[in-house]
Parts: structure tokens; sequence; C-alpha cells
């Protein structure tokens, strides 16, 4: 930013360099004009003066006056004189009388040697009625020194208006620089808040990993030997609504089993267990799964899921879990008696899991964070902050989208995409 201020300072000052050559040249034509106009008087003067028969004395004096030079030269003399007759030695009057110039100018050599000051002049020349030879000779000190004040003044404003320009530029540099430097540090202040808390988060998220792992650990024991109990008591049982409720309980200890396994493999970054996966089944499972939660909160649940959809390249338990995060997720969100509308579609390239609610909505600021592991608007009591950013986690794992936008005039809308199998071969 510096150098392009440095840049533009020295364009303005070319600008005014140029402007002032302009002017300059301008001065000077104009100076040359004036000059030419002196000589063009002096030789009108001499005309008229020889043509009106005056005595070369009179018209000296009225000359003198005015810091002019009358000089004569009587028919057939080769030499001019002054009107008190003294001979002034003049050749090149002589030469210019004799070859009718009608003014001739005069170097300050030669302004000197007819009488006038040490400075550039003019003298013109006219035949007198007699065949004589009249001179009136006038002295360009005025107008030199009028054009040398008028091209001072012209240099010192340019010179100060460059100084002037040189003077703001740099302030307008070092204003410029300040603020880049300041810029500059407020950028690396939050460069180094953005890595403190990219940082925290993966620290935090580093141990959620370990605990993860260890909670998978110390669940397993429990799990199996409530799986075993259930085993020994339904063969034991003669019920029949008895055995079905304990191959219920057996069939969530391999399910919450295989969603361990799930998030292990996720939190160690293994490839998931992938296999051919119905999308309807994927919905019904997840609906199974949250009914209760649903009827408890008194908020309606509507799911569309066609059969037929192509079916998905896919870990069956984590996408049934993000899909139950979705869900859970929008009946927190709705008031009773709110409803929620749940299903999948596809196109030609995918497959859409969404879930729409009837919630106060997403905020602006909320959407910038709410995919933030331990971010959560529900308090304490409520939620984790990690629905969200797992099943975030889950669709990326494998290839696809999520998505979260606010509804008219009030709700959510929250999806993921997924790549049909046939684009995922």
């Amino acid at each position: 930013m510096g150098a392009t201020g440095a840049r533009g300072a020295m364009l303005v000052t070319l600008a005014v360099a140029a402007v002032a050559l302009a002017s300059l040249w301008d001065e000077t034509r104009e100076a040359s004009a004036s000059l030419t106009d002196l000589a063009e008087a002096q030789a009108s003067l001499a005309a008229a003066a020889a043509a009106g028969g005056s005595a070369v004395p009179v018209v000296a004096r009225a000359l003198s006056a005015r810091g002019g030079v009358v000089l004569y030269r009587a028919a057939g003399e080769a030499s001019f004189h002054r009107a008190d007759g003294e001979t002034v030695d003049a050749p090149f009057l002589l030469r210019a009388a004799d070859a009718r110039r009608p003014w001739v100018r005069l170097e300050r050599p030669e302004a000197w040697a007819v009488g006038l000051p040490r400075r550039m002049g003019f003298a013109g020349l006219a035949e007198t009625p007699a065949h004589g030879v009249l001179v009136v000779a006038s002295s360009a000190r005025r107008e030199r020194d009028r054009q040398s004040r008028a091209r001072w003044r012209l240099v010192l404003g340019a010179a100060l208006t460059c100084g002037v320009m040189v003077v703001l530029g740099r302030a307008a540099l070092r204003v410029q620089r300040d603020e880049l430097e300041l810029r500059e540090a407020l950028a690396l202040a939050e460069l180094q808040r953005t890595r403190e808390d990219q940082l925290a988060r993966e620290a935090r998220a580093a141990m959620m990993v370990t605990f993860a792992v260890g909670v998978a650990h110390e669940v397993a024991t429990p799990l199996n030997v409530i799986a075993g109990r259930a085993e020994q008591l339904e063969a034991r049982s003669a019920d029949d609504r008895d055995r079905r409720a304990l191959q219920a309980i057996a069939t969530q200890v391999d399910r919450v089993r295989d969603v361990l396994r799930g998030f292990l493999r996720l939190a160690r970054g293994d490839t998931p267990a992938l296999g051919s996966v119905g999308p309807a089944d994927v919905v019904h499972a997840a609906r199974t799964l949250v009914e209760h939660r649903f009827t408890e909160a008194g908020v309606g649940l509507v799911v569309e899921a066609p059969d037929g959809l192509a079916p998905l390249r896919a870990d069956a338990r984590l996408l049934e879990q993000a899909f139950v995060n979705l869900l859970l997720n929008a009946c927190d969100a709705s008031p009773a008696g709110a409803e929620v509308r749940a299903g999948t579609s596809e196109d030609e390239a995918s497959v859409t899991f969404w879930v729409e609610d009837e919630g106060a909505g997403i905020g602006p600021d909320d959407a910038a964070r709410v995919l933030e592991p331990f971010f959560t608007t529900k308090g304490p009591d409520r939620g984790t902050g990690l629905g969200l950013a797992v099943t975030k986690e889950i669709v990326a794992i494998h290839r696809g989208t999520l998505a979260l936008a606010p509804r008219t005039p009030h709700g959510t809308r929250a999806s993921f995409t997924l790549p049909r199998e046939t684009e995922r071969a």
C-alpha cells in the first residue's frame, strides 16, 4: 500500500512539473512576442519621426526622457552620430541600414555602444526625406525584468507546489503505513485468537476421543452382561411377549455395539464399514429409535420415505445415528403440538435426507457455530453440543454435505446429501 501511495505522489509531482513546463513554455512564447512588439514599435516610432521631419535634438530629448537614444546618419556619411554630434561606432547599425531593415536587435555590447544600458535592446531604422537614416533605440530592460520575474514566480510556484505535494505525500504515506501496521496487528491478533480457539477445540476433541475410547471399553462389559442375561431369560421364558421384549433388548445391545464400533472407527480416522443401505430403511430405523422422545414431547412426526430409492454405500448404523441426531434436534426445537416432517428424496446423482421443524429457527450467528463441537443453544441440562458435530463427521466420511437453513415463516430445515451408489463406484 505504501508503494502505491509513493507512485501516486510521484505521478502527481510529475503532473505538476508537466504543467509548470507547459506554463514556462507559454510564458517564453509570450515573452518572445512581447519583444517582437517592442521591436516593431521602435520601427514605427523611427518611421514616424523620420516622416515628420522633426529635428534630431527634439526627438532625442523626447525619447531620452523614456530611456531611449536617437542616432542619425546624414546622406553620404559613413557613420552615425548622436544628437550632440558625437560619432558612434556602430557597424551593426550600418549593416542594418544598408540592408534596409526596419529594426535590429541589440545585444548587450551593442546596446552599450549606442548609449543604452548593458542589456538587450532594439533599434528602429527609417530613412529621412533628405535620404539620411534615423535610428531610434530603446532598452528591453523592463520587458526582460518582467519576464525574469514571471519565470521565477512560475518556477517558485511549481517548486512550492511540488514541495507541498511531497510533504502531503509523505504524511499520507505515514498515515497509510500506520493504518497498515494497525491492520496487520489486528490481523495477527485475530489469527492468534483463531489459532488458540482451534487448538482449544482440537484439545477438547482429542480429550473426547480418549474419553470415548475409554467409555466404549467400559460399556462393553455391561453390554455383554446385559446380552448374556437376556439370552438366559429368553431361553427360560415361556411367554411370547416376554421373549419378544428380551429379543428387543438383545437387538438394541447389538445396535449399541455397532454404533460404538462405528464411533471408534470414526475417532481413529479408519474407513467405515460400508455396505449397501436403502435410504428408506435408514429413515424408518431412525424413526423407531426416536418415536418415544417425540411422544414424550408432544411433537408430531411425519415421515416421507418412499421405497425403491437408489441404495447407498454407507455404514448403516452411523447413517442411522446421523439422521437420529437431526430428528432429536428438531424435536428439542419444536414446541408441544408442533409437527416435524422428515424424509428422503433423490435425483440423478445423489440422495438427500431432510428434517423440517416448526421451531424458532436458527439465527445467522448460531448458524456460523452450530456445527462446532460442544456448541449448543439448548442449555447445559439438555444438550452436549456434539450431535451436529458428530453428524457432520459422519456425513463427511461418506463424502456428503450437511446443510442448515431457516424456513419461512419460522423453523429450520436440516439435510445431508450423499452420492448415489453408482456415483461412488
